[in-house]
């Protein structure tokens, strides 16, 4: 099995979540706008071109 990590849309992070049972709200998309000066991006895991996970990934300033 090989798995390729990339970028994905709000969209399709949304999706991806919407089809499963339970999703912790610190993984969607809206996560990352309640953080201030915290930037968010969605990424997606595929197999074989299929999209089979997300994750949300924050980036924060380094204090100091």
């Amino acid at each position: 099995m090989s798995l390729r990590v990339e970028g994905i849309t709000r969209e399709q992070h949304l999706a991806f979540v919407a089809g499963r049972s339970s999703v912790s709200h610190m993984q969607v998309p809206s996560w990352g706008e309640v953080k201030p000066d915290w930037r968010a991006e969605s990424i997606g895991w595929f197999e074989g071109g299929q999209l089979v996970g997300a994750g949300l990934v924050l980036y924060r300033p380094i204090p100091g």
